[in-house]
């Protein structure tokens, strides 16, 4: 809407020496009043009117124009100069302004001429196709414009007639239609190369797993990201959907850009590739298949730990070194060789020796992109991605990992959840602890968390609720203390919430462990170990042995009657090639104080299993309507990586335990 300031003159243009004069002199007589006409005319936009056709010299006159519903005042004109009159009032869609002459010294001529005000804005140029027209408001702003696509060039942005640029922000002068032009720019061989996609990463982004949060790292500025998707297999996207993706600038001069695919149908097969549309520059396609509508058991893997800063040595000089020659990657190799039904994966925690290191994430990532959507990665922040270690203060986690996540200071990681058939999944970020030294989680996360599982309580369909954090609340005690004496600040806090809760399984990292406990309840007598101030106890130590898929499991046997069943608590040594070295498996059979709570302890370190090979590991977890089944292998690495294909990859994991929980 045009607005104008008020304004009063004597005059137009110094006219008052042309025109009649009043006479006042002793020779022209008797003295004359002059009087002057005053003729307003206006289109058909709005109506002008004088407050008199004839005015005495020197008296006022006063014009207003209204404009009709839907038009505005275009301008106004006295004797051919514009002139701006005063807004003074809307009333009913009329618009009404006033502009008065206080001192009329000649015959005056207004005229008012009105437009619409709706302005329609149209697109056209090159690559610009079909884009439906913009309503805009004349004296508005440009708001929103597209941005269009041409392959193997960069769109630089809109010009309107004038050849003026104009951007969202721009205010609109003009009345009627108004056509910009796409203005574009070549793009060079040396940019197609740094919009390479690289540190690509898919997860379950929603509540109900049935969207996909894509990420992906540039080294320049992307044009266009897009993810691009058709159903079945092929290497045609010419009729693929694209989505849009969100950059922004991260380290050391890479971008990271973001998608969500949502609206994929149930157990349905899709091909799938993220680039850049106007580069015409795409990472590598994936074909995937959903989630299933019904889902009777949850199937994942835990790894933890991975700590990944250098690729596997001592490898055979015949053997080619490949990017992926990571230990996640070899380990990976083997759990899919032995479980290629999982649904997705489940990361406890420190992927990463250097959070801030962006070429140790594309080593760590690229290396297992070939499982990328088959295997969403659901992930929570370690220390080494918190700012307070490895991490120079950037965030990280949420800028590799796109999950809908509250917004709670996500530089220390994000807490969210899921659920998946008759499993909730919740991911919480353990590294509160370093917040200000306080060792607990903080009181949003805690307020979240007892809201999450209050409405998960509601869904009948969830039977089991499994909870993953880096650092855990309950570690082995020994007569030495430990690094990690703020995880049992930690236990006191979240024990007794998970143990209110009703959590089943807790799943942690941190330690390079491979443990699981009894499971636990807060017991207020509980006599605490040695000084660590937890008082748990077990409500059960019985177990029968039984052959699950093979593997021998221990199935968790409850006294008659029991109401509180408590949580097991259990840590997946490590992942990674970061195997602990400070404790071996007899060092900690001679000074484990706290057996009472553990059904099974091991140790991470490098040569506790088969001596040389130095073995990761991982947990397989099951999750159907009665029963929760953890089982956990080693894997020799070092061999396996010698292993060409994926034939008898089996020959290189080891089983080390399982455990059933039954309902």
């Amino acid at each position: 809407m045009r607005k104008f300031l008020k304004r009063t003159i004597a005059g137009l243009l110094s006219l008052s020496t042309i025109g009649a004069f009043s006479c006042f002199s002793a020779a022209c007589g008797e003295t004359e009043e002059t009087v002057y006409t005053i003729v307003s005319t206006a289109d058909a936009g709005g109506t002008i009117s004088a407050s008199a056709n004839k005015v005495v010299a020197g008296a006022p006159v006063t014009f207003i124009l209204t404009a009709q519903s839907g038009y505005d005042l275009k301008s106004f004109t006295i004797n051919g100069g514009e002139v701006a009159p005063y807004l003074q009032e809307q009333t009913d869609g009329a618009i009404i302004y006033e502009y008065t002459v206080s001192n009329v010294l000649r015959d005056y001529k207004a005229v008012a001429d009105f437009a619409k005000t709706n302005v329609t804005i149209s697109f056209t140029g090159e690559g610009v196709g079909e884009i439906a027209n913009k309503n805009a408001v004349y004296g508005g702003r440009y708001g929103e414009l597209p941005t269009p696509v041409c392959r193997g060039k960069r769109f630089a942005g809109w010009k309107d007639q004038n050849g003026k640029f104009v951007n969202q922000s721009a205010k609109i002068t003009e009345f009627g239609d108004i056509v910009l032009t796409a203005v574009w720019e070549e793009i060079s061989q040396e940019t197609k190369e740094a919009l390479k996609p690289f540190s690509a990463t898919a997860a379950y982004f929603d509540a109900a797993a049935t969207s996909y949060g894509v990420v992906w790292h540039t080294k320049t500025q992307p044009i266009a990201p897009a993810v691009q998707y058709f159903k079945g297999k092929g290497t045609d996207f010419g009729s693929a959907v694209s989505v849009s993706g969100s950059a922004e600038e991260w380290l050391y001069g890479e971008y990271v850009v973001n998608a969500v695919i949502d609206g994929l149908e149930f157990g349905q097969e899709y091909t799938v590739r993220f680039g850049d549309e106007a580069a015409d520059v795409w990472g590598n396609s994936h074909t995937f298949t959903t989630r299933a509508e019904q889902i009777d058991v949850a199937k994942f893997f835990y790894f933890t730990d991975t700590q990944e800063f250098r690729k596997i040595e001592n490898r055979s000089e015949s053997v080619k070194l490949a990017v992926e020659d990571t230990y996640w990657a070899q380990t990976m190799r083997e759990a899919v060789s032995r479980f290629p039904n999982a649904d997705f994966i489940a990361h406890g925690g420190d992927m990463v020796n250097y959070g801030a290191a962006t070429w140790a994430w594309r080593e760590m990532l690229d290396s297992v992109e070939e499982y990328l959507f088959d295997l969403p990665i659901q992930m929570t922040a370690g220390n080494h991605e918190d700012p307070n270690w490895y991490s120079a203060g950037y965030e990280t986690v949420n800028k590799i990992f796109h999950v809908d996540a509250p917004q709670d200071n996500n530089i220390r990681g994000d807490y969210y959840s899921f659920d998946y058939g008759p499993l909730h999944f919740v991911c919480l970020r353990s590294n509160d602890l370093f917040q200000g030294g306080s060792g607990v989680l903080s009181g949003s996360q805690i307020s979240w968390l007892r809201q999450d599982m209050a409405k998960a309580s509601k869904n009948p369909a969830i039977k089991w609720t499994v909870a993953m954090m880096h650092e855990g609340p309950i570690i082995p005690t020994y007569e030495k203390p430990t690094s990690n004496t703020n995880q049992a600040t930690l236990g006191k806090q979240m024990i007794p919430i998970f143990d209110e809760l009703e959590i089943d399984l807790v799943l942690y990292g941190h330690n390079h462990y491979l443990d699981s406990t009894y499971p636990l309840v807060w017991d207020e007598s509980a006599t605490p170990v040695l000084n660590d101030g937890l008082k748990v106890k077990p409500v059960t130590k019985d177990t029968v042995k039984e052959v699950y898929d093979g593997d021998e499991v221990d199935t968790f046997v409850y006294p008659d009657g029991t109401v509180k069943r408590g949580t097991v608590y259990h840590q997946t040594g490590t992942s990674g090639h970061s195997y602990s070295s400070s404790f071996k498996l007899a060092d900690l059979e001679k000074n484990l104080k706290d057996k009472v709570n553990y059904r099974m302890l091991l140790s991470g370190a490098q040569g506790c299993y088969d001596k040389d090979k130095g073995r990761t590991m991982y947990s397989y977890i099951e999750v159907s309507e009665h029963a929760l089944v953890v089982r956990t292998y080693g894997v020799d690495v070092k061999g396996i990586a010698e292993v060409q294909g994926n034939d008898g990859l089996s020959e290189y994991g080891a089983y080390f335990d399982g455990f059933m929980l039954k309902k």
